[in-house]
C-alpha cells in the first residue's frame, strides 16, 4: 500500500470535498488524508499516517481512492 499523509487544516475547501483521494476526519480537529504522491497537490504540512491510526479509522485505499467506514464521504 502506497504510504498515507495526513495534515491538519483548518477549512475544507471544494477541491478537498470532491477529491477522491482526499479524506476528511472530523476528530480533535479537521484533517486531510492522502497518499504521500498526491499531497502534492496541496500546500500544508503533511505527516506520516501511523498503522494504528489506519486501523483505528478504519482507513482503507483501493485504486488511489481513501475512504473509511467511520468518515464516510457525502
Amino acid at each position: 500500500m502506497e504510504k498515507l499523509v495526513y495534515a491538519e487544516i483548518g477549512r475544507v475547501t471544494d477541491v478537498m470535498r470532491r477529491d477522491s483521494r482526499v479524506l476528511l476526519i472530523g476528530d480533535t480537529g479537521l484533517f486531510l488524508v492522502t497518499t504521500e504522491s498526491h499531497s502534492k497537490h496541496y500546500f500544508e504540512e503533511f505527516h506520516e499516517v501511523v498503522k494504528q491510526a489506519i486501523d483505528d479509522y478504519q482507513i482503507v485505499l483501493v485504486n488511489g481512492e481513501i475512504s473509511s467506514k467511520l468518515f464516510p464521504t457525502c
